[in-house]
């Protein structure tokens, strides 16, 4: 049988979520696998419940450093839903997601990114 050997006395590794099919426009600039450098965008990888604009390696913009965001289902939404509105001076040029279903989708993956 094919698959992952075990090791004994060691958890199995746990497989990474499926992303919804609404993130398929941000992994041009986000990465989302524990230890991948950063993109255009910072590595998306344990993002949720951290302070905003504080992952090490990555030049994020004054205006998230300054934010004090801390990245709650509701700020992820506000936030994919427009970048610019909700912080002002942001540098993430994404275009807003307009659907609320996928903002939804993309806050649950990135939660289950742990």
């Amino acid at each position: 049988m094919l698959g992952i050997a075990s090791v004994p006395g060691q958890a199995a590794p746990k497989a990474k979520p499926a992303a919804p099919p609404a993130f398929a426009r941000c992994v041009a600039c986000h990465a989302t696998t524990s230890g991948a450098a950063h993109g255009v965008g910072p590595n998306l990888f344990g993002v949720a419940g951290k302070k905003a604009g504080t992952r090490p390696g990555y030049a994020y913009s004054p205006a998230l450093q300054k934010s004090g965001r801390v990245w709650t289902r509701a700020e992820m939404i506000a936030y994919i839903a427009d970048p610019a509105k909700t912080v002002p001076g942001t540098k993430m040029i994404n275009p807003s997601v307009a659907s609320a279903a996928d903002r939804m989708a993309i806050a649950q993956y990135l939660e289950k990114l742990k």
